[in-house]
């Protein structure tokens, strides 16, 4: 993935534009002209690809050109409209990766010619160094990664163990190195030497992200130097078996994800595994298959973690999918959803299905490893069905707000929070407790200077499968959070490329051990002020 988000945040403005921009009539086509430059050095950028991506006659349209070698374009005979122009070109990203200052919004009218556009690239960096063994002898063709907020490259290792990732742009970069390996058992050695085994380990000396030192990349910058000495872990086996897979199966295998990477071992014909070679950490496994009829089935989900010795005798179930009843209790008359319109009360349980009063199951990570489950209506009365529903653990979330979900009742079993455990089946109806009463945090971001515009502060969960909260300060310097779920949080200013991985899931990085933690109650309204 190299600079691949851009696409996301250019698609998400169109269609913005389209549900507010009103059809153009047909006109004398319009002009636009202009240049493309180095962010850093000025200098005009040529072969650059210039895209204007809109809405013109009620439609969605893209129109492209090819800058000049002087960095010049011109698009002749556009249609009247509302643009949004970008460009790309290799060697460079865009100024702040696709922000909302890279989108530039412009309106052609009939017979306009346009000759001020300046859109802007930077150039991009590298990263260079070594993979190393625990005695300093080079590893070759082993696997490097640099992954930072917005773009990400890949490199094997040659014969001395050298690599080079190119095309990244400027920001910070989590880099680590795998060698190649069969995850089959250890060799059996008769000389009395021992096979050495090493893991994934991250710059410089990690086995996980969160201890690792990011790289900072400059524009059109190389980093150099960047040394990762492989650590020696111990092999282990994880082994197991999966009951009650249905007959007829077919293309068993076993899923076994660690955050969002998901990677997969084909099941014995008995339904047994056995994994060699797993890297430390945290991991969640669960048996999938398809059907006769062509259906998607799996097991219930079930978390393990990695260390120094052999883990035996796991068991993944097959619990069919099931309809899930339940009911949504209100703590507080705020915390119900909007009266439904009359044209709405036609509609199945009283709500439009397009309406606000839904039920959505999410993953606590945030990513799925079984189906997708269905949302489901809130009726009148507070009834809801989830349908056919996966053995998994979901996390509920209303469309509606601001609420949140205060408690779960499964059958006699209840749990603060919002977390539906669903990995031992959910025949037993479900009571949701639903609250308006939401906290707030407010304050001022200062540095020696005084007030800071545009800074990032974030405020994290203990689980962090749960969602994160962030707000930028505007020229005041101050921010405001509203909606948050009562409960701890470490609050903290964080750049571009740390917000991104609190996003993702991955918690804190540099922050973590500065930031500091407060404890929200039910509907409070606090006032935090930072020191950057």
């Amino acid at each position: 993935m190299r600079n691949s988000k851009w696409l996301l945040a250019l698609l998400t403005a169109i269609a913005a534009m389209g549900q507010t921009a009103a059809p153009d009539a047909d006109g004398k086509p319009a002009t636009v002209d202009g240049v493309v430059t180095n962010a850093v050095t000025g200098e005009p950028v040529p072969r650059a690809h210039v895209t204007l991506n809109g809405f013109t006659t009620g439609q969605q349209k893209t129109f492209g050109a090819v800058s000049k070698a002087d960095g010049t374009f011109s698009m002749p005979g556009l249609p009247p409209g509302t643009y949004y122009a970008a460009a790309q070109c290799t060697g460079y990203s865009p100024l702040n990766n696709f922000g909302p200052r890279d989108l530039v919004s412009m309106r052609v009218g009939p017979g306009d010619t346009k000759s001020d556009l300046k859109l802007k690239l930077m150039p991009n960096g590298s990263i260079s160094g070594r993979v190393l063994d625990s005695d300093g002898e080079p590893i070759e063709q082993a696997s490097v990664v640099a992954e930072g907020a917005m773009s990400s490259g890949s490199a094997d290792t040659d014969d001395k163990g050298q690599f080079r990732i190119g095309g990244l742009a400027p920001g910070k970069y989590h880099v680590r190195a795998k060698p190649q390996a069969m995850q089959v058992p250890p060799e059996i050695r008769t000389d009395g030497t021992v096979e050495v085994h090493y893991a994934r380990t991250w710059f410089s000396g990690s086995l996980d992200e969160k201890g690792a030192t990011r790289v900072q990349v400059a524009a059109g910058a190389e980093v150099s130097g960047i040394e990762i000495r492989l650590i020696q872990t111990r092999i282990t086996h994880v082994k197991g078996k999966v009951e009650g897979i249905p007959a007829g199966a077919q293309g068993r295998m076993l899923q076994i994800r660690q955050g969002t990477g998901t990677t997969g071992s084909q099941l014995n014909p008995d339904g047994t595994f056995e994994m060699w070679r797993l890297d430390p950490g945290k991991y969640t496994l669960m048996a999938t298959w398809g059907t006769p009829g062509g259906q998607f089935s799996h097991s219930a989900p079930t978390d393990i973690e990695v260390a120094d010795s052999d883990i035996d005798n796991i068991v993944l179930r097959y619990i069919p999918p099931a309809d899930i009843h339940g009911v949504v209790q209100f703590d507080d008359e705020q915390a119900k959803p909007p009266a439904p319109t009359a044209q709405q009360g036609a509609q199945k349980g009283g709500f439009s299905r397009m309406g606000p009063a839904r039920l959505v199951l999410q993953p606590p990570n945030g990513a799925y490893m079984g189906p997708h489950p269905n949302p489901a209506d809130v009726s009148q009365d507070g009834s809801f069905t989830f349908e056919q529903a996966g053995p998994d653990r979901y996390r509920v979330v209303p469309t509606w707000g601001p609420v949140y979900i205060k408690s779960i009742r499964l059958g006699d079993a209840e749990t603060e929070g919002d977390v539906l455990d669903l990995r031992n089946g959910g025949g037993a109806a479900v009571t949701i407790v639903v609250s308006s009463a939401v906290a707030q945090v407010s304050g001022t971001v200062t540095d020696s200077n005084g007030p800071v515009a545009g800074a990032t502060v974030v405020l994290v969960p203990p689980d962090l499968g749960s969602r994160a909260l962030w707000a930028h300060t505007g020229q005041d310097g101050t921010y405001s959070v509203t909606g948050i779920v009562p409960g701890p949080y470490k609050i903290a200013i964080v750049d571009v490329d740390e917000a991104a991985a609190v996003m993702r899931g991955k918690g804190l990085q540099e922050s973590d051990q500065t930031a500091d933690t407060i404890t929200l109650q039910t509907g409070d309204k606090i006032t935090k002020d930072l020191k950057k």
